[in-house]
């Protein structure tokens, strides 16, 4: 789970049974209540409703970009990293691609070293990537 930068928007990682996602929910910045706005399901996923991106099969961590302009999901079975571009204002998002281990086949995704197992995005001064390997 990560919270945007300003407060205003959650984004939450499900990793179910033919299910998995990401969802978006908008948040009160007073009160902390939140809101359903949008959710995007892995391409593998039976889930209906949400529009398809790839690399969110079992996703784990997720993290704002320091700008609030894009934000990371992990997935340690795909083992990608999928940006995807954050309006500041609403907070929506757009998908923007993925990063996949050279080790697996690309399905879409540039290949990247060293995602095996990604499991968990973090922010802190810089863009963290860590893997579960």
């Amino acid at each position: 789970m990560a919270v945007s930068t300003d407060g205003k928007q959650v984004y939450l990682c499900v990793a179910a049974r033919d299910g998995d996602a990401v969802a978006v929910f908008g948040r009160d910045t007073t009160s902390g209540a939140i809101t359903w706005q949008a959710c995007f399901r892995d391409v593998e996923s039976t889930l209906t409703g949400c529009p398809s991106a790839q690399g969110l099969d079992n996703p784990h961590g997720a993290s704002v970009s320091p700008d609030g302009t894009s934000v990371y999901f992990s997935s340690e079975i795909d083992d990608t990293v999928t940006t995807f571009a954050r309006h500041t204002t609403t907070g929506a998002l757009t998908y923007g691609g993925c990063m996949r281990d050279f080790n697996l086949p690309a399905n879409g995704c540039t290949g990247a070293e060293g995602l095996h197992g990604a499991n968990t995005c973090r922010r802190d001064r810089e863009y963290d990537f860590r893997n579960g390997s």
